[in-house]
Parts: structure tokens; C-alpha cells; sequence
């Protein structure tokens, strides 16, 4: 009778994690239909839309994955120190892994920015819109893509499949996440890379949500403020 109530109290809880997952990467989708076909969406209507869109799905998702959360501020006050230095390392290796792999790929004649890194900065160079941007690109962006990317695709299947096929097959659907054009293929590699050492450090801090939202965050935030330097 024990297992049977314990089943239906997760039942609920795992159709609503499935639900906001499909709902997300549907929402990639209908985006790709919307350019292909569409020829795409006005700057500033597709600006406020993103953001519009990533926040409604950073508040719901972190309702849902609020026991995520929980273990991710329970897992830094028990070992703050080792947080605080896998958060550095993590800043570090997402920074020097890209630019190795982005090396690579120009070497080989690829195009390691892609279009998706275009279309940032083209919306960083709006006058009215570039915070609009920011503000999905370093808050709600990284909490949405890791509750999808690290907590619901890699972590929590941590007891079906082995962790090296979750942390590289995460990563490489982060990458494809960002592909916005066939003939930028390259540069999946270089958002996989990012992908794997936030992957990696979700196993290293063993779970802990808020480091590696973090380091997506500070990671993110520090590309827009070179790219607001530079423009």
C-alpha cells in the first residue's frame, strides 16, 4: 500500500516534468517552422517574444523542479567551499574549452560563431532592445536550459543510463539547441563543449542545480558585457 501511494504522489510530479520538457524543445520547433517557412519574425517582436517565452518557462519550470532547487541550496550550504570552487573551475573550462574547440574549427575551415551567435549581437546593437536581450540571455535563459539540459535530460536519468552517455548526449543536444542554420553544423561543437562542462560539473557537484546555473549565468554574462564593449 506504501509503494502504491508513493507511485501515485510521483506519477504526477514525473507527467508534469515530461510535460514542461516537450513543451520546451516544442517550442524550438514551431521557432524553426516560424524562420523556414515564415522567413522569420520582426527584431523586436522576436526580442520581446524570447524573452517573454523564457521567463514563462524559467518561474514554471522552477515550480516543478523545485525540489531541484532545493537540493541544489541544501548541496552548497553542506559544502560551500567545494561549490564555490567547482562554480570557478566550471567559469574557467567554459571559457578555454570553446575557444580550443572554436581553434579546431576554423582550422578545418568551419565557422565556429554560427548564426545564433549573429543574431546576438545584432540584438545587443539595438538601442532599445539590447537589455531585453541580456536579461534572457544571463537570467532566464540558463535557468530554463538547465533544468532541461542538465536536470531532466542527464541528472535525473542518472539510475537508467550510464553517465557518460547522459553527459555527452546532453551536450550535444545543448549544441544542437543552438544551431540556427544547416551550414553552421560547426558550430555545435563549440556550444556541445560549454554544454559538457556544465554536464560535468552537475555530476562533480552531484546535483547541485544552483552551481551550474550560476556558472551558465556569469558565463553568459560576461560574453554580453564583451559584446556590449566591442559594438
Amino acid at each position: 500500500m506504501t509503494d502504491a501511494r508513493a507511485t501515485d504522489v510521483r506519477a504526477p510530479g514525473r507527467v508534469a516534468r515530461v510535460s514542461f520538457v516537450a513543451a520546451y524543445l516544442g517550442s524550438f520547433l514551431l521557432g524553426a517552422l516560424v524562420f523556414a517557412f515564415g522567413g522569420g519574425l520582426d527584431p523586436v517582436v522576436a526580442t520581446w517574444g524570447n524573452l517573454a517565452i523564457v521567463t514563462v518557462f524559467a518561474v514554471v519550470g522552477s515550480w516543478i523542479f523545485r525540489d531541484a532547487w532545493a537540493r541544489g541550496i541544501r548541496l552548497t550550504r553542506q559544502r560551500p567551499w567545494t561549490s564555490v570552487g567547482l562554480l570557478a573551475a566550471a567559469l574557467v573550462a567554459m571559457f578555454v574549452l570553446p575557444i580550443i574547440v572554436s581553434i579546431v574549427v576554423l582550422a578545418l575551415g568551419g565557422n565556429p560563431t554560427g548564426e545564433n551567435q549573429a543574431q546576438l549581437v545584432a540584438a545587443l546593437g539595438g538601442t532599445d532592445t539590447w537589455w531585453v536581450i541580456a536579461l534572457a540571455a544571463v537570467v532566464f535563459g540558463p535557468i530554463v536550459e538547465e533544468l532541461v539540459f542538465r536536470e531532466a535530460l542527464a541528472w535525473r536519468l542518472r539510475h537508467r543510463l550510464p553517465a557518460w552517455l547522459l553527459i555527452v548526449g546532453s551536450s550535444v543536444l545543448f549544441g544542437l539547441w543552438h544551431l540556427k542554420d544547416v551550414a553552421d553544423l560547426a558550430s555545435v561543437l563549440v556550444y556541445a563543449s560549454m554544454g559538457l562542462v556544465l554536464a560535468g560539473t552537475m555530476w562533480l557537484t552531484r546535483g547541485n542545480l544552483v552551481v551550474v546555473v550560476l556558472a551558465h549565468a556569469l558565463r553568459n554574462l560576461a560574453s554580453v558585457v564583451l559584446l556590449l564593449a566591442l559594438l
